[in-house]
């Protein structure tokens, strides 16, 4: 480039010029002359690096689901002047570690509660410059909370099949199904229903065990469960009260009774 006159054995190197260079390698060659004009030079290779390390994180991804076991990372950095790389969780201790792939620590995680946790990850170069990026994944180790609110345990249900209604405790909830004394499983979507009919009128009177389960995507299954009681009433005649029906026959019975007596007598 230029030729920069300079007096002295000591100087600074000019701004200007030194900003127009890109990063990278910059050759400073140094020029002396004698009086007769014979030129002697020097010349020394630097680097000139003026931005952070510039990391991606390829593993984990935002808003993965992790379990109790501490998640592996995989990360890439842009810095030809890396000096040493490190992270944190939700803003606590740096752990340091050297390579571009590791397992975050147990211990801090499972001092960690459920929900959101940032794991960010920082590199610095040779002359102190710090770049980070990060990551927000969800920490969750419980197996779904079910509740059932309908039906209550001794319920006594007729020939119909009954409604149901549950509630779920469970961020990441991915299926829910029921079995009725232990038998085939059936999904169902949202948190009310109707026990499946067919199913209800293959069951022999008596008690009849209602289970309710619910999985995460991570694979751990809740589940909870209630008796009943199906018990089918005798058939009534439609319009009309079969106490009262039994209770007039009854009467006619009677008055019928006491009429053949009177007349024997």
């Amino acid at each position: 480039g230029a030729n920069i006159t300079f007096t002295g054995l000591t100087g600074t190197i000019n701004q200007a010029l030194w900003d127009a260079l890109p990063e990278g390698n910059v050759i400073i060659r140094f020029y002396a002359n004698d009086t007769l004009g014979k030129i002697g030079f020097q010349e020394v290779t630097i680097r000139k690096d003026v931005n952070a390390p510039i990391i991606t994180i390829n593993n984990p991804q935002d808003s993965d689901v992790i379990g109790a076991t501490a998640p592996n990372f995989e990360i890439s950095i842009v810095e030809s002047n890396l000096d040493k790389t490190w992270y944190s969780l939700n803003g606590g201790a740096n752990i340091t570690f050297t390579g571009l792939t590791g397992t975050i620590n147990q211990a801090l995680w499972d001092a960690l509660p459920e929900g959101n946790v940032i794991i960010r990850f920082y590199a610095n170069d040779t002359l102190g410059r710090i770049g980070f990026q990060e990551v927000t994944t969800r920490k969750d180790v419980n197996a779904p909370i079910i509740t059932i609110n309908n039906p209550q345990d001794s319920d006594v249900i007729g020939a119909t099949a009954p409604n149901f209604e549950i509630s779920i405790v469970e961020s990441n909830l991915d299926k829910t199904w029921y079995s009725l004394n232990g038998g085939a499983n059936i999904t169902f979507t949202g948190l009310t229903g109707t026990i499946n009919q067919a199913l209800w009128d293959a069951l022999p009177e008596g008690n009849v065990i209602i289970r309710f389960y619910a999985n995460d995507t991570l694979g751990r299954i809740g589940f909870q469960e209630v008796t009943v009681v199906k018990e089918i009433s005798l058939p009534e005649i439609p319009g009309y009260n079969i106490l009262l029906l039994l209770g007039i026959v009854s009467t006619i019975a009677v008055i019928i009774i006491k009429k053949r007596l009177n007349h024997l007598n």
